[in-house]
């Protein structure tokens, strides 16, 4: 957890609400766009396609068993995989997502060791 950082004076600041602010400044400005994009982009055959049957059964409801192959890799499956199963089998039967899934923690991780002040390299 980052405790201290260098403000933007160079100075030594430890004041947990002075620290949101400025990692929330600091990221703000990170990815803000000062202009607005115009123009045409074109994507037509950009982007690999696959066959009117597959695009057709994009809306069949998944098996249990294709749910497994596509999370396959997640980390604790056997305690999960009925619980997931169960959600994605009823959206695809109608019914409303969480919202609860849209919930974003996002921690941030120093690859720096002593990390002083936010820079962008």
């Amino acid at each position: 957890m980052i405790t201290v950082l260098n403000d933007s004076n160079g100075k030594w600041c430890s004041d947990a609400k002075i620290l949101r602010e400025q990692v929330a400044a600091y990221f703000t400005r990170l990815f803000e766009c000062s202009t607005v994009p115009t123009g045409s982009y074109p994507t037509r055959n950009q982007f690999p396609t696959i066959s009117q049957i597959d695009f057709d059964s994009l809306g069949n409801i998944p098996t249990w068993d294709e749910i497994r192959e596509a999370l396959d890799s997640m980390r604790n499956w056997d305690i999960i995989r009925d619980s997931v199963c169960a959600m994605v089998q009823r959206v695809y039967n109608g019914a409303a997502l969480d919202p609860e899934l849209n919930r974003t923690c996002v921690v941030l991780i120093p690859k720096i060791n002593n990390l002083e002040t936010f820079s962008y390299q």
